[in-house]
């Protein structure tokens, strides 16, 4: 600029207005145009301007706002001179009202980080955005201190606090563990239940919007031929805690639910907990089953009947005394991973008459000495 030039001030160019205004000057009685003139070292000229009209105002925006989103509608601030454009600038930014931070009263927070102003509209817009920048459960009340000026004229300035009040929304749940392990012992039938509940955090019990932390929970994948399914009580209107759920098994007994079958003894399902406001969050729950001492079978083969000749003609030469009668009776234990291994014992427990005994290890029936005399077995 040089002696004599006049200027204009627009937004986009960043210039100074300087021209045919209502303002008071002094250094001369009458001027359409302010000229630059820093030669003139007498009557020197120089021009004042009120302080600009900044209207009250106060601010809204929704938590988990987007980067840029308009902070409530432009702040509206005007001078007596038309021609001159008012300026917008943010000084400082307080946290007000903080719920997580003991005995909180005020925080100043650095480098303004949360908002910044359109110096030329004054609209103030979010400097980021996302989930957890504007959190109302953490900070939901901010004081900006806004400057609102007319380049170029000192003291021709308003400074006003503005109040931006941060409104609730729903906020997705949180599993408290995302990958959950629990047990369930083997052979379990219907209605039984896992070792541990599944329980989730959300944010919005600090709104008290019940139905944004009142959760259903849904499997959705991993649940073989349908064995599990998932309760959960819903809340009451004064809750406020989300609420849990627990497995259970819909479909249960010793083929489903077998700790010897390695292709049974372990369950991964993919649980989904929706909320109220429709926000979900996904989980893993492994169960394990535990072993459960299971009681001895007889073979398939065994057909549980022994033979032997009264006579004794066609496989021993006499009876006598602890004479095998017949194979061993086959049984197995279920129970092959039990450790110390189990070993099956065998015993009668009526209809013997005292003419036969078994073997407590081997199951080898055998005949007794009351069984070998010539008048016991006669038929």
């Amino acid at each position: 600029m040089t002696d004599g030039d006049v200027c204009t001030f627009s937004c986009s160019e960043g210039l100074i207005t300087v021209g045919p205004v209502a303002r008071t000057c002094s250094g001369t009685t009458s001027i359409d145009t302010v000229a630059y003139s820093p030669s003139v070292s007498s009557n020197p000229m120089y021009c004042t301007l009120p302080a600009p009209t900044f209207l009250p105002a106060t601010l809204f925006i929704v938590e988990n706002s987007v980067k840029n989103a308009n902070v409530g509608d432009p702040l509206v601030a005007f001078s007596s001179s038309p021609d001159f454009q008012v300026m917008f600038q943010i000084l400082r930014t307080y946290a007000t009202n903080h719920r997580t931070i003991p005995n909180f009263n005020e925080t100043l927070l650095r480098d303004n980080s949360q908002f910044w102003i359109d110096a030329c509209s004054g609209q103030v817009k979010l400097r980021t955005g996302g989930v957890d920048v504007i959190n109302f459960e953490a900070i939901y009340t901010y004081t900006i201190t806004v400057r609102t000026f007319v380049s170029g004229f000192d003291n021709a300035e308003t400074i006003r606090n503005v109040t931006i009040s941060v409104i609730d929304a729903n906020d997705a749940p949180v599993f408290d563990v995302s990958s959950l392990s629990v047990t369930l012992p083997e052979n379990s039938l219907e209605g039984a239940t896992v070792s541990a509940m599944i329980t989730v955090s959300d944010q919005d019990t600090y709104g008290g919007v019940v139905s944004w932390f009142n959760q259903t929970y849904e499997i959705l994948n991993g649940n073989t031929d349908g064995i599990f399914d998932v309760t959960t009580s819903y809340l009451t209107p004064s809750a406020t805690q989300p609420n849990g759920a627990t497995i259970f098994v819909k479909l249960g007994g010793p083929e489903l639910l077998n700790f010897e079958d390695r292709n049974r003894g372990y369950f991964q399902l993919f649980i989904l907990a929706r909320d109220g406001g429709g926000k979900s969050t996904q989980g893993i729950v492994t169960i394990t089953l535990t072993d459960v001492n299971e009681a001895p079978f007889f073979a398939n083969s065994e057909t549980l009947t022994r033979n032997i000749d009264e006579t004794c003609s066609s496989f021993c030469v006499t009876l006598s005394s602890e004479l095998p009668v017949g194979p061993p009776i086959a049984a197995s234990d279920p129970d092959v991973f039990w450790s110390p291994a189990q070993n099956i014992s065998f015993s009668i427990l009526s209809g013997a008459s005292g003419y036969f005994s078994i073997d407590s290890s081997t199951g080898q029936l055998q005949l007794t000495a009351s069984g070998a005399l010539i008048t016991s077995l006669d038929f």
